[in-house]
């Protein structure tokens, strides 16, 4: 975010949402060192729910190094955000090319994609479109059909 804010005169602003849990210490020693830290807002999800968040966002950046899902991924499909990912763990398979990947250590590589989105409404309107196909990959009802089918071939066998 820093570098994006360098190479950009743009107004956005970062909000991290959620809880502090554990391990916060790089992140605060990240906040400690930015350039850009009063453009960074930190909201507790005990003060806002998720899609009031998340509807006021220009995008998710949801660039994680690992993930057993990526649920906040498709949060951001449902609630009509354009979403920045990492390329790995089971981020591609949850995001298709309905977001941009990113390479989750590559700072340049990031900022780049939040220059992408902020400054790019058809690149925007382009993921937003596949994001409504590819959510549905992951519906609660796609996901009781696919363990169902499993059911019966373990049933048959």
């Amino acid at each position: 975010f820093d570098l994006f804010k360098q190479n950009n005169n743009q107004p956005h602003k970062l909000i991290i949402y959620g809880r502090k849990a554990w391990k916060n210490a790089d992140l605060e020693s990240t906040y400690d060192k930015m350039i850009s830290k009063s453009e960074v807002i930190f909201l507790d999800n005990s003060i806002l729910d998720v899609p009031t968040v998340m509807g006021a966002a220009v995008a998710l950046c949801y660039i994680s190094l690992f993930e057993g899902f990526g649920i906040p991924i498709l949060e951001g499909f449902h609630a009509g955000v354009p979403v920045i990912t990492s390329n790995r763990s089971s981020m591609p398979e949850v995001a298709g090319d309905a977001a941009l990947q990113v390479d989750p250590m590559d700072t340049t590589a990031i900022a780049a994609a939040m220059t992408r989105m902020t400054s790019d409404p058809e690149l925007r309107n382009k993921l937003l479109t596949k994001a409504k196909t590819q959510r549905e990959k992951f519906s609660w009802d796609r996901s009781a059909e696919l363990i169902y089918e499993q059911i019966i071939v373990a049933a048959g066998k």
